[in-house]
């Protein structure tokens, strides 16, 4: 019996993107004051920050690999 394959649709971005689009966002200045926490309660800084998601109409940021897979 052959095994079902499984696929994912991943949307990346470069790092320098990333922060062009937080700053098209409207999110820069939190991401600089500290504003911005990671769900596990992780403050985001610009060297931390690994994955952004939308969540129930929101933008959720993410420290960690971990915390962005779960």
């Amino acid at each position: 019996m052959e095994k079902e394959k499984k696929t994912f649709e991943i949307k990346a971005a470069m790092e320098d993107d990333m922060f062009a689009m937080l700053e098209k966002w409207g999110y820069m200045g939190a991401l600089k004051d500290g504003h911005l926490k990671c769900p596990c309660g992780e403050t985001i800084t610009k060297e931390n920050l690994v994955g952004i998601k939308p969540k129930n109409g929101k933008v959720v940021f993410y420290h960690s690999i971990i915390c962005l897979s779960e």
